[in-house]
């Protein structure tokens, strides 16, 4: 029962991740292809840690639905806020990148 919010929302996980892994469609390599894995895990880990932490400590006496919402919301809430944070981490990453193997290439 504690995770039940988690697997909800695990269509729409699938859905948000697929945006993530496909777009912007260009540069495609091996840099990213790490990055989006990454990204990925640690979404799909803090939206679970977040959903059983916030089922675990949410306030019984309000409602008995309670529990479950809270941790829909906090999980939905902590898989976004990584893949948001991902973002322009990605571009960077894949700049560097994409610098560092321009730089290497000229250098031979």
């Amino acid at each position: 029962m504690q995770d039940l919010a988690f697997i909800l929302f695990l269509p729409l996980y699938v859905v948000l991740g697929a945006v993530f892994w496909l777009l912007p469609l260009q540069p495609r390599g091996r840099a990213r292809r790490w990055f989006d894995v990454t990204s990925m895990i640690l979404a799909m880990a803090a939206g679970f840690v977040g959903g059983r932490w916030a089922y675990t400590y949410a306030d019984w006496t309000l409602d008995s639905m309670w529990p479950q919402m809270l941790a829909a919301l906090v999980s939905y809430g902590l898989f976004v806020l990584v893949l948001l944070i991902a973002l322009p981490l990605r571009a960077r990453v894949l700049r560097e990148s994409a610098r560092s193997a321009g730089n290497t290439s000229n250098s031979l």
